[in-house]
Order: C-alpha cells, then sequence, then structure tokens
C-alpha cells in the first residue's frame, strides 16, 4: 500500500495534469446542449443519485480488466473506454499485435479497493482550483445538478485511471483508442509524464466544412481535436491530417485511406447514416431526405447511432448497405 502510495504520488505531483483537457468533452458538451435535449429535474436528480451510486461501487469493489499477450512481453499498452459490437469488430487488428496488453475501461472484475477510492477525493481536494478553474472556463456551476454530474463521471475516470498505473508504468507505448474520453485523456497524460510515447487513433472520419458556423463544428472541434493530448495521431487521409495539424501539436502520421466495403453486388437505393440526437437540425435534413427519396419510390435504409435511434422501436441498422450512402459530417 505504502509503495503504491509513493508510486501514485510522484506520477501526479512531480508534473501537472491539464485539468482542461481532461474535463473538456463533457464540460463543453453540457454547457452546450440545447435546453430541450435536458431532462426534467426530477429525472436529472435521479440520474445524478445513480451515478454516485455506481461510480462508488466500481471504484471500491471492481476494477478494469488488463489483458495482458501470451507471450508474457509486452511493450505496448492499448486502452479503450467504449465497448460496443461495431468498435469490437475492427479494433482487433490494434489489440492483436504482438507484445500488446489491453484494457477495456468497462469490461471489469470484482476486486477490494478502498485506497483508490479515498485517494481520488484527496487529489480533486489538492487541485480543487484547477478543477473549478475548469468548470469556469466552459461556464458549467459546479454546485449544480449538471456540474455535479460531471463531477461524478470525472471521479470515475480518474478511479481507473489510478488502478491501472502500475502496469501502465511497465510499458514504452501507450495507445489509446480515443484519447479525448476523460478515464483515456487522463490516463495518456500520466504516460507523457513518465516518458511513455503516446500515440491515438483518429476517431470517425471527422469532416466537416470549417466556414460554417455550427453546433456540431464546434462539438468536433471542442470535443475532438483540442482535448487531444496524446504526442502522435494515427489518421485516416490527408484531409484529417491538415485538421489536426490545425488544432494539435501532435505529430501525425496518415495509416491508410477511409473506403466503403467492397460488395459484389450493392443493393439499389440509399443508406442514410444518423447522428446523435442533439445533432437536431442535421437528423431533421436526413428525414426530409428520405421522405423525398420514399415519395419518389426510391427504398432507403436508416443507419442510427448505438443509444441514438431516433424512430421508436426502430432498429440500429434499419435495412442494408445500399449503393449509395448519406451522412452527415463525421458520421459520413
Amino acid at each position: 500500500m505504502l509503495s503504491n502510495l509513493k508510486k501514485i504520488n510522484s506520477v501526479f505531483f512531480n508534473k501537472p495534469i491539464n485539468f482542461r483537457k481532461f474535463s473538456a468533452c463533457q464540460l463543453w458538451t453540457t454547457a452546450n446542449t440545447p435546453s430541450q435535449k435536458i431532462p426534467k429535474f426530477s429525472k436529472r436528480l435521479i440520474l445524478l443519485l445513480k451515478s454516485l451510486l455506481r461510480i462508488i461501487y466500481n471504484s471500491i469493489l471492481t476494477t478494469p480488466i488488463i489483458k495482458s499477450p501470451k507471450t508474457g512481453k509486452s511493450d505496448i499498452f492499448f486502452i479503450r473506454n467504449h465497448s460496443r459490437p461495431n468498435i469490437e469488430n475492427h479494433v482487433k487488428y490494434f489489440e492483436n499485435i504482438e507484445h500488446t496488453s489491453v484494457c477495456v475501461f468497462k469490461n471489469r472484475k470484482t476486486k477490494i479497493d478502498i485506497f483508490t477510492f479515498f485517494y481520488c477525493i484527496f487529489f480533486f481536494l489538492k487541485f480543487r482550483k484547477l478543477l473549478i478553474e475548469s468548470f469556469k472556463f466552459y461556464n458549467v456551476k459546479f454546485f449544480s445538478i449538471k456540474g455535479l454530474s460531471v463531477f461524478i463521471y470525472l471521479f470515475s475516470s480518474l478511479s481507473d485511471s489510478i488502478k491501472i498505473i502500475p502496469i501502465l508504468l511497465a510499458h514504452k507505448k501507450l495507445v489509446s483508442f480515443q484519447d479525448q474520453v476523460a478515464v483515456e485523456n487522463i490516463t495518456c497524460q500520466i504516460a507523457n509524464n513518465n516518458n511513455i510515447k503516446t500515440f491515438a487513433l483518429q476517431h470517425a472520419i471527422s469532416h466537416f466544412n470549417e466556414d460554417v458556423s455550427s453546433f456540431e463544428k464546434n462539438y468536433i472541434i471542442n470535443c475532438t481535436y483540442k482535448p487531444t493530448v496524446c504526442q502522435n495521431i494515427l489518421i485516416w487521409g490527408e484531409f484529417n491530417k491538415n485538421i489536426f495539424k490545425k488544432y494539435t501539436d501532435a505529430r501525425i502520421f496518415v495509416i491508410g485511406k477511409p473506403d466503403m466495403p467492397e460488395i459484389e453486388n450493392p443493393i439499389e437505393g440509399v443508406t442514410l447514416i444518423f447522428q446523435d440526437t442533439i445533432f437536431e437540425d442535421h437528423n431533421n435534413k436526413l428525414f426530409e431526405i428520405q421522405k423525398f427519396l420514399k415519395d419518389a419510390r426510391i427504398p432507403t435504409s436508416l443507419w442510427f447511432k448505438p443509444g441514438h435511434v431516433l424512430i421508436e422501436n426502430c432498429q440500429v441498422r434499419e435495412g442494408p448497405l445500399r449503393k449509395i450512402v448519406i451522412g452527415v459530417t463525421s458520421s459520413l
């Protein structure tokens, strides 16, 4: 316990953590989500209490599972927060690289750990000034339902990062699936501060028109590019390379070109790919296109993001991939 305390103290106190980047996605989204998309106070309070109980449980009684390579030797540590079937299908190409350990934070096992919970409390008290400054920067009141919800989320992220520090420090390289997510962001910052080379994978194909002012454009800039902390970013295509060069100080490497799957006999019609529910204007435009196509008797498939199905009792992928695909910005 004492050796772990010394190791964790050296990690956090030798070099500062950038709180604005650590909390950027959560605070920016909280501050800018349209009011009509925010649940009623009573529902938000219930969600807050549920989140609090879940975080206490996870912090004290569970820990992320770390999968070590069969060879025993591991130079690369691969981390990701999200776990969905569509992610699992392609992320195996990164996770199955030789000498790679893998931590998926959502995959957990039972382990009693009271120390981490109380260390998180100590950490946020110690750096409370930096924390409050971040909330003020994004215009979110700390002592509010929204503010406390963000704090609980950040507490959970810090807790999971602390739990994997001993394994992290044994590696030479860290690869983050999505370093804008708080738990991955702070883990990458810890790695940077301890001379571990950090790499981030580009999340989605974030193509957008920089000349147009929109909620989505600002969302992508503030929740995809600006929070990035990794020294190196692996991206798709020259267009994305130029955007990352503009908004980050990282070294950029193009590892491939985005393309659609090869299908021998593509099905006639149009597949419409929708965004998160908060991008209401763009989704409404896609529904307008669908109505036009339907009136013209052109078959369509509606594809939604998991958790953002916009039609009641509809599947995530309502219909097959068709010959023509229409999407909005990062969805496409």
